[in-house]
């Protein structure tokens, strides 16, 4: 008798913890976990990066994780239009991959996606080139590669990204692709110093690089925001934006 009672009450909670609802904040950190682990777990790979360069080259803690400028004891618009320039490309960058990521679930048209994540990669690509350097340092000096090699490898890249989406671009309004293109190219140019230029030719060739990267931003930007615009639309109408 008396185990059929103990019985009954043991029943009665194991309801009653089925039924009381899980904590929100439970759930949510449950949810946020797979993410969070893949966050911090490149974090923790950034600051093992950090250590290592440390002991490797004896450079100081405080010279890695610091601002350039604040390393050397120089004026807040050191590399002004260096840092303009980078986040340029860090927004292009994302900007490509996000509207690629929105509108491979909004519309039966693959190409435009694809053709998205391949501007975001190569975008990428320059992001980190111009970041740390690695046409002008790190390729010479640690694979062996000169310059005008990587500037080659890059041209057949954009190449092949260029053939490869021909009749996307074609869609868009490629004027903009091509001025950044040219202006892209006179930077290069100028970078060689084929021709005498003044002391301040530093501005003629950045200046150059800048437009480039700026015309690179609009046009992904305006492609970006026509195509996500239409694809939210459809979507509340309940239709597939093509």
């Amino acid at each position: 008798m008396l185990s059929e009672i103990f019985e009954q009450v043991r029943s009665q909670r194991k309801k009653r913890l089925a039924i009381r609802p899980e904590p929100f904040w439970l759930y949510q950190f449950k949810k946020l976990v797979p993410t969070l682990s893949i966050v911090y777990v490149l974090t923790l790979s950034i600051l093992f990066i950090v250590v290592t360069i440390h002991q490797q080259t004896k450079t100081s803690i405080s010279d890695l994780t610091r601002d350039p400028a604040s390393v050397m004891g120089a004026p807040f618009y050191v590399g002004l239009l260096s840092n303009i320039g980078i986040l340029l490309w860090s927004a292009s960058a994302a900007i490509c991959l996000f509207c690629s990521a929105v509108l491979r679930k909004d519309t039966n048209n693959r190409e435009l996606p694809l053709f998205l994540l391949f501007s975001g990669i190569i975008t990428s690509i320059f992001l980190l080139d111009d970041l740390f350097f690695f046409h002008e340092n790190i390729y010479p000096a640690y694979f062996n590669v000169s310059e005008k090699t990587v500037y080659l490898a890059y041209a057949i890249i954009v190449s092949l990204y260029l053939v490869r989406f021909r009749v996307t671009i074609f869609g868009t309004e490629f004027l903009l692709l091509l001025f950044a293109f040219v202006f892209f190219g006179l930077s290069v140019i100028l970078g060689m110093k084929l021709i005498d230029l003044p002391a301040s030719y530093y501005l003629f060739k950045d200046g150059a690089k800048l437009f480039g990267i700026v015309t690179w931003s609009t046009y992904f930007t305006r492609i970006g925001l026509r195509h996500v615009k239409h694809a939210i639309l459809f979507r509340q109408q309940g239709f597939a934006y093509d």
